[in-house]
């Protein structure tokens, strides 16, 4: 037997004796089993790959958009989420709309908020008045007027919506802030009301704040003659540096010692004017040495 015979034979004894063979006999890549380690220079099929430098955009967030670069090692990086919108796509939210009522937005596909195009739910225009009989005995009328909850309430007593004396006038109380009203007696022997005038600036009772010092304010309550008194005891704040009307020295917009007089505007704060000019100096004082 050959030399070369000899070896083919050894071989077929180690592949027999060992149950397996490094080499597949289609010359393929070799068998693996269960267990046995991958190539460590083979990188994992789901690693981010990309080419080193490489710049790229995804959608992100609200309608955003992320810049991402791969690094020297071929792995993106993020450089963060910019240019979002305010909401997220087709969410809906409740604003207050009209006279104390709601709408509903809706999202749209840029994230921004689509103006509603249905307010439901309003009550009555605050501040609009009106006169009616509901809630009073036949024969009388009340005013009403629409509250800052967009609700209509009683603002005066009711009183005869019938007179006996054409062209008689009264004046009586109106509204919440000390005003008054005309009515005249018609021709028709009923009562015919005028607009409410002369009212205050609050409601007795209610909180504010009341000028004071030189264009300040303090805490302040309604009083019954419905304008805003000062607390006792409030401390004036958001002065000005002069009262209104008066001159004062300054030496803003003049050079280093100068001064000039500057009017004090309706806003206590100095205006323009006046002629910069040295300012004068300080009195001289010699005190003795030693004391008197």
């Amino acid at each position: 037997m050959s030399l070369r015979a000899c070896g083919a034979a050894l071989a077929a004894l180690i592949v027999v004796a060992c149950g397996r063979s490094s080499i597949d006999r289609d010359g393929g890549t070799p068998d693996r089993r269960d267990g046995d380690v991958p190539d460590a220079g083979v990188p994992d099929s789901g690693a981010s790959i990309c080419a080193p430098g490489a710049v790229d955009q995804l959608p992100c967030g609200r309608c955003g958009i992320e810049r991402r670069r791969c690094d020297a090692s071929g792995v993106w990086q993020s450089e963060g989420c910019v240019g979002e919108g305010v909401c997220e796509q087709g969410s809906t939210r409740d604003v207050a709309c009209g006279n104390c009522g709601t709408a509903t937005e809706l999202c749209d596909a840029t994230c921004q908020w689509s103006p509603a195009t249905m307010c439901v739910g309003e009550g009555c225009a605050p501040g609009t008045r009106t006169r009616t009989g509901e809630g009073c005995p036949p024969g009388q009328e009340r005013e009403i007027a629409c509250n800052g909850m967009c609700e209509l309430e009683a603002i005066s007593a009711c009183t005869d919506q019938v007179c006996s004396t054409v062209g008689a006038r009264e004046t009586l109380p109106c509204g919440t802030r000390c005003g008054t009203l005309e009515r005249v007696c018609g021709p028709d022997n009923l009562w015919a009301y005028g607009a409410c005038m002369n009212e205050g600036v609050c409601s007795p009772g209610e909180r504010g704040t009341a000028a004071c010092g030189n264009c300040g304010t303090q805490s302040a309550t309604c009083g019954a003659s419905c304008a805003f008194a000062p607390d006792p005891g409030g401390v004036c704040t958001g002065e000005g540096v002069c009262a209104p009307g008066t001159m004062q020295p300054t030496s803003v917009g003049c050079l280093p010692f100068e001064t000039r007089m500057a009017p004090c505007d309706a806003t206590c704060a100095l205006g323009a004017g006046g002629t910069c000019a040295p300012a004068a100096p300080a009195p001289f004082v010699v005190v003795p040495f030693g004391g008197p």
